[in-house]
């Protein structure tokens, strides 16, 4: 993903500024049209339709909602402006209209075991998300709209929507891909492998979420979090990275909202 930069009407080229950016080592870097110049994010999903459908955070998803980059860039940009407006004035009126928005350019899926190449990557857009950070989650379409073989999907009509069925000390399975790509087996015939930790609920249910202590590293975002019965209560969306134990899930009844939301917009 990357940024792009607007200024109104204003062809910010004849003032040397890009208008694809990143901000790489706290400064601004061009994209120019490269993927190789773009920010990579790696996470975890789920499976939840035959159709191809996957359930993640909203954070993988969009990114640059939930960092500062966006208000960074465009407090550079500003400043730049400033600056050439003290040779031509004319300019101070383009200041305010300057607009930053992040952009995906490309999201894919590499199947458990598999490594990742390009042959591998299966090409996914945005099914349904929104800009509600505090309900992290999103759903993914597969572009091919099929199952890759010996894929296995979460049942929603199973999932747990009661936060009394969410309790602390009850036991919990959760699956993922922590360290994302770090930790494929270059030395076997198998490629990303999924793992499994277990754990307790340590903090019940807020409006959106509730606490747990199975271990989670960066990569395990969007992993799918299970009762005892098999039965998915929520999605790992947090932690606090310099301490195991405090990790933290959006509800499951967040996941089955998006889409049934999604559901009566296109029946609207």
């Amino acid at each position: 993903y990357y940024y792009k930069v607007s200024a109104g009407n204003l062809d910010l080229g004849k003032l040397d500024l890009p208008t694809e950016v990143v901000i790489s080592d706290g400064k601004l870097k061009a994209v120019n049209g490269q993927r190789s110049n773009m920010k990579m994010y790696t996470g975890t999903g789920f499976f939840v339709s035959e159709d191809g459908k996957i359930a993640t955070n909203l954070h993988i998803v969009k990114p640059w909602l939930f960092d500062k980059e966006l208000s960074l860039i465009s407090d550079q940009y500003k400043m730049f402006m400033a600056s050439a407006a003290a040779e031509n004035p004319a300019l101070n009126a383009f200041t305010s209209q300057i607009k930053v928005e992040g952009v995906l350019d490309y999201i894919g899926m590499i199947p458990n075991g598999a490594y990742f190449s390009d042959e591998n990557l299966k090409q996914c857009r945005e099914f349904i998300a929104h800009d509600n950070t505090d309900k992290d989650v999103a759903i993914l379409q597969l572009e091919t709209k099929k199952m890759p073989e010996n894929g296995s999907i979460v049942d929603l009509s199973q999932a747990v929507v009661n936060d009394s069925e969410i309790c602390v000390g009850a036991h919990i399975y959760t699956i993922g891909f922590p360290f994302g790509l770090s930790l494929q087996d270059l030395k076997s015939p198998n490629g990303i492998q999924l793992l499994g930790h277990g754990g307790s609920i340590t903090q019940e249910c807020t409006k959106y979420s509730f606490g747990f202590d199975a271990s989670a590293y960066g990569g395990a975002s969007g992993s799918p979090i299970f009762n005892e019965r098999g039965q998915l209560i929520g999605i790992l969306y947090s932690g606090v990275s310099k301490s195991q134990g405090f990790n933290y899930a959006i509800k499951a009844s967040h996941v089955i909202d998006l889409l049934n939301n999604n559901s009566r917009q296109e029946i609207d």
